[in-house]
């Protein structure tokens, strides 16, 4: 439980970092992490295995660009793979 607490302490200072790439005040809420329950299987990697697919290119594509275009001195890719940058 300290590890959480620790955590959330640090959190609003985090995100304050952020501010600047957006118009609008950034509203945050750090929760208690409960449980972890897996997406079913056939949801599991489906932007990898279907980039394709209508849903991919009209919802996570357009995330995906916006995300790269902000963000991308902190993402480096390889083999169609997002790595952090350190």
């Amino acid at each position: 439980m300290c590890l959480i607490q620790n955590k959330r302490k640090k959190q609003p200072g985090y995100w304050k970092n952020f501010k600047f790439f957006f118009k609008g005040e950034l509203i945050t809420k750090v929760l208690d992490f409960t449980a972890f329950k897996p997406s079913e299987e056939q949801f599991q990697n489906y932007y990898d295995a279907n980039p394709e697919k209508p849903f991919c290119k009209t919802y996570i594509n357009p995330k995906l660009k916006l995300l790269l275009k902000q963000f991308s001195k902190y993402v480096e890719i390889e083999n169609n793979n997002f790595k952090e940058t350190t």
